[in-house]
C-alpha cells in the first residue's frame, strides 16, 4: 500500500495509450489548442489596436491587433488569410503587462494582453470600418 499514489503500477498509462489519445481525426485541424475542430480562425484576433503608435507604423504597412493569449505566429497567420484575404509578411507577438493603478483611494489592476504586430507587403492594405 502506497501513501501518495492514487492509481496501482497496472493502471499507469503506456506511452502508446497517450499516443492514440492525441491523434487526430481525419478532417479536424490542429489550432495549438485554441480552438475544437469545427471552428474557425475568427476567434484568434480580438480587435484592432488603435493608438497613437499604432497609427504611425499603419502608413509603413504594420498593423497591431489583439489577440489571444495562446494565440501562436501561425495562428494569426492564418487568421490574416481568412479574415482579411492578405498574407502577412512577418508577425511579431508581444505581451503587454498588467499595470497597477490608484483610484479613488483604492488599488486596482488594468488587466494586460497580448497584441500582433503584422508587416503587410507594400501596396496591401487593410480597411478598418
Amino acid at each position: 500500500m502506497s501513501l501518495f499514489s492514487s492509481t496501482k503500477k497496472d493502471e499507469k498509462k503506456t506511452p502508446a495509450a497517450k499516443k492514440e489519445k492525441r491523434a487526430l481525426l481525419p478532417g479536424t485541424v490542429r489550432l495549438s489548442g485554441l480552438a475544437k475542430s469545427g471552428e474557425r480562425y475568427s476567434g484568434i484576433l480580438k480587435n484592432p489596436r488603435i493608438t497613437e503608435k499604432a497609427s504611425f507604423i499603419t502608413e509603413d504597412g504594420a498593423y497591431t491587433f489583439d489577440i489571444l493569449p495562446g494565440a501562436t505566429k501561425r495562428d494569426v497567420i492564418q487568421a490574416m488569410k481568412e479574415i482579411y484575404g492578405v498574407t502577412p509578411v512577418k508577425v511579431r507577438t508581444l505581451e503587454i503587462p498588467r499595470k497597477n493603478v490608484y483610484a479613488r483611494g483604492k488599488k486596482g489592476v488594468v488587466a494586460g494582453g497580448r497584441k500582433a504586430i503584422i508587416y503587410l507587403k507594400k501596396g496591401e492594405r487593410i480597411e478598418f470600418i
